[in-house]
């Protein structure tokens, strides 16, 4: 009885430390066997995921683009290492290929849309370039001009979806200087 008692002890140990940890991880997206391209980790489907970002995907009910539809991208941080802030005005600087339809997205930290009332998201089809055809978003609490998407006061995380894309055709090395970078500015 004592030596039952002794492996069910174990076992269950075992269990709620396996349990724990797994909620740590999809807590804190812990990203394995994630690209990352200067602030943006790649966060695609794809039958190759991690179990953890299955579960993940299971719990916030995403559907994850496959290889063939596009590549998904997420940013936490700026482009030089610092948590993303609200009380923070941030530049998104191409380059993003022209000939390639994307979007990015402000979502919760939990990935899935704020419940505010404030544009959430920008599309490739829509922003205003210059004359040769650069363009920079601007994501401020405050308005701005030409390309804008307001902050709100919550905590916030950025997604760069693209599209029907080269990056899923073939397996290439994803370069940091063909990424958009998110670069801070002024901070309250």
């Amino acid at each position: 009885m004592r030596t039952f008692l002794g492996y069910l002890l174990v076992v269950l140990a075992g269990l709620a430390g396996g349990l724990g940890l797994t909620a740590f991880v999809l807590d804190h997206d812990l990203s394995f066997g994630s690209v990352r391209i200067g602030p943006w980790v790649d966060y695609s489907g794809g039958g190759d995921i991690d179990p953890y970002r299955r579960a993940k995907l299971a719990l916030t009910g995403e559907l994850p683009l496959a290889k063939g539809e596009g590549s998904s991208f997420i940013a936490e941080r700026d482009s030089d290492g610092r948590p993303l802030t609200p009380s923070c005005d941030y530049r998104f600087i191409g380059p993003v290929s022209q000939g390639r339809f994307w979007t990015l997205t402000r979502l919760a930290p939990t990935g899935l849309p704020h419940t505010d009332p404030l544009r959430k998201a920008f599309t490739s089809r829509e922003i205003l370039r210059d004359s040769e055809g650069q363009f920079e978003i601007m994501l401020s609490r405050h308005a701005r001009p030409g390309n804008w998407l307001p902050l709100g006061q919550e905590p916030f995380i950025l997604q760069l979806r693209l599209y029907d894309n080269e990056l899923d055709m073939v397996d290439t090395a994803l370069d940091a200087p063909i990424f958009p970078r998110l670069v801070r500015g002024h901070c309250e």
